[in-house]
């Protein structure tokens, strides 16, 4: 059974006053290789849901089996939105497709910029993920937001600040003149123009970000970070976040491996050719995957190490759900409900917990 607003229009509802919370998103997290993409197939199979991408890895198209996006039969079988929609940037000249462009910090957090990083950064993922959102709440759908990428949920919770898009010039300057003249020096003449850049003072890349915006526009980076866009008040936002212990992850992550292994992984990297600057080329297994290809490395030792760095991303991952996520008060919704769910448990009764939710929230 459908269940759409009277006007289907979270804009219009605001307009009008009414601020209540009547549209759920449900945000599905948890660190790597612990089972969000089979717990929003469940999720969505039982409640017309749409599952939307909010792993900054799965935008891309070019690696989908090494960064385990959903097969193509899933995504046939159930709506899914943001999946593989980015072309990586290609070694070579001329080679690629060049990233779109986008700006943003998250709203209120000191940190975190995005501007000018295109295609897969946070304004250009929340951009579209709330697109995606309004869209699956007017067709009477419950959105899901599936992935590990922190960043991402934060900023959809907690609003991004509009930070225009910084020029490449610009900011190729600003990371000369740092080299040049060094951290301490560089940091003095940021504070010299804008008093609150001593609070990144200590940390290079947010001091680089923070000079960067200033030269590009005029106005300091917190400037921008106090004019946040909020999500529309009427979303009710809840969080599964999947709990997997260490060493159950690092079963799950050798599993996992052997399975896209199976799956055809290393044709995947032998043609991929990505571009060492795009972001995609962190992927976890990359370049692991092209030294075992070169001789370089053993197939257990690229194994191992493909996991180690999972287990290293995983504990930034625990960091961000212990410290980072935001509570009732900086997202915009209503409330925000919380469930910390085991790896091991069924996942069913995780619907059995959000049904009863679901209801009040559209009966609000």
């Amino acid at each position: 059974m459908n269940h759409k607003g009277d006007d289907g229009d979270d804009a219009a509802r605001e307009d009008a006053g009414d601020c209540r919370a009547t549209r759920p998103v449900i945000i599905l997290t948890g660190v790597t290789a612990s089972g969000k993409s089979r717990l929003a197939m469940t999720l969505a199979q039982r409640f017309e849901g749409v599952i939307i991408n909010a792993d900054s890895m799965q935008v891309y198209h070019d690696l989908p089996i090494l960064t385990a996006q959903p097969t193509p039969e899933d995504q046939v079988a159930l709506p899914h939105a943001l999946y593989g929609v980015v072309k990586a940037r290609k070694e070579g000249p001329g080679g690629g497709t060049k990233n779109e462009t986008g700006g943003g910090s998250v709203g209120g957090t000191g940190g975190g910029s995005v501007g000018g990083m295109g295609g897969g950064s946070v304004g250009w993922w929340v951009t579209r993920a709330r697109a995606q959102i309004k869209n699956a709440h007017q067709r009477g759908q419950v959105p899901f937001i599936t992935g590990g990428t922190m960043m991402y949920a934060r900023a959809l919770m907690a609003g991004l600040s509009p930070i225009p898009p910084v020029d490449d010039a610009v900011r190729a300057a600003a990371r000369a003149r740092f080299a040049a003249v060094g951290h301490e020096a560089f940091a003095r003449a940021l504070i010299a123009r804008d008093p609150a850049g001593g609070a990144v003072a200590t940390d290079p890349q947010r001091l680089i970000r923070a000079y960067e915006v200033l030269e590009a526009t005029g106005k300091p980076l917190r400037h921008w970070q106090t004019q946040v866009h909020r999500p529309p008040c009427c979303w009710r936002f809840i969080v599964v976040i999947v709990q997997l212990l260490p060493a159950a992850q690092i079963t799950a992550a050798t599993m996992r491996l052997e399975a896209m292994l199976a799956g055809g992984m290393l044709d995947e990297v032998a043609r991929a050719g990505i571009d060492p600057a795009c972001p995609l080329a962190k992927a976890h297994g990359l370049r692991e995957f092209r030294a075992y290809l070169a001789g370089e490395l053993t197939r257990a030792v690229a194994i191992q190490r493909t996991v180690d760095a999972m287990k290293t991303y995983s504990k930034r991952q625990r960091t961000w759900l212990r410290n980072h996520l935001p509570g009732p008060a900086e997202a915009c919704a209503q409330a925000v409900s919380w469930l910390h769910w085991p790896a091991d448990q069924d996942f069913a009764r995780v619907g059995d917990w959000l049904a009863p939710q679901i209801k009040k929230i559209r009966s609000s």
